[in-house]
């Protein structure tokens, strides 16, 4: 997949395989979309254990990498397809940038409700944990090693944005 490169301040300044981005310490994008069911619980998907990064790790509900060109809620929309095979209207919460193995990368943030039945592949997630709020922050504090890095600065950012809309 080609990506856009980007400067300090996420401008584009080039492009480069997807593959190639972490190794070369290049800037880049990537979305991470939060869906709530109808309970008001966290879908997670945990990663397989042959995941290249992060085996076994709780993550977002879907996250990638924007293609080329492409703005951060069509890779929102994209990831949900592709990864569950749902559609959901999104509420885009902002951004934040954060380091990465030497990259710099800048992640978008959307949220949604879940209201179709997930279907998913096994070589992007391996299962679907669905968590109330209160279990998952006693989750992170006792054990943020079963989490991904990038996903628990996803969901500071998200409980930052929801103080500031309340």
């Amino acid at each position: 997949m080609i990506v856009d490169v980007v400067d300090n301040k996420n401008h584009v300044v080039g492009k480069a395989e997807r593959q190639a981005l972490l190794r070369a310490r290049l800037n880049f994008r990537t979305v991470h979309v939060l869906l709530f069911d109808y309970l008001g619980r966290l879908v997670l998907q945990r990663l397989p254990p042959d995941h290249l990064r992060n085996p076994c790790r709780l993550g977002s509900s879907v996250a990638g990498y924007l293609r080329s060109m492409e703005g951060y809620e069509d890779a929102a929309k994209r990831k949900l397809w592709e990864e569950l095979r749902v559609t959901s209207r999104l509420k885009n919460i902002g951004q934040f940038k954060m380091i990465d193995e030497g990259s710099r990368k800048f992640v978008g943030v959307f949220i949604g409700k879940l209201q179709q039945h997930p279907k998913f592949e096994h070589d992007e997630s391996f299962e679907l944990i669905y968590l109330e709020r209160r279990d998952l922050i006693t989750q992170i504090r006792k054990n943020p090693e079963n989490f991904t890095p990038t996903f628990l600065l996803v969901y500071e950012h998200f409980r930052r944005w929801e103080r500031k809309s309340s």
